[in-house]
């Protein structure tokens, strides 16, 4: 995904725009391109090489989360089960 990063004389972000393809005019700011699971964390960019300006950022593994998500509900599902068990079972004796 693309994002305009608008900032002010200090690199402070002022702004961001999601799913943007330009700057807009009369403003100061970058056009950066995000991977799947990239979000922007930091709020001030690094000028310091202007053709490469960087801003800090997370990432998560989007395939990772799933699988964790996936052993989590397994889980809970066989947890479930073994309460279900049990609160059957007392309610039967």
């Amino acid at each position: 995904m693309k994002a305009v990063i608008i900032y002010d004389n200090s690199a402070t972000v002022v702004a961001i725009l999601y799913g943007t393809e330009a700057v807009p005019d009369g403003v100061q700011g970058v056009l950066i391109n995000l991977r799947e699971g990239e979000t922007i964390t930091g709020n001030t960019l690094d000028l310091s090489d202007p053709d490469n300006p960087k801003i800090e950022t997370s990432w998560v593994d989007m395939e990772s989360l799933e699988a964790a998500l996936a052993k989590v509900q397994k889980e809970v599902a066989d947890i479930t089960a073994v309460l279900a068990d049990l609160i059957g079972g007392a309610l039967n004796a």
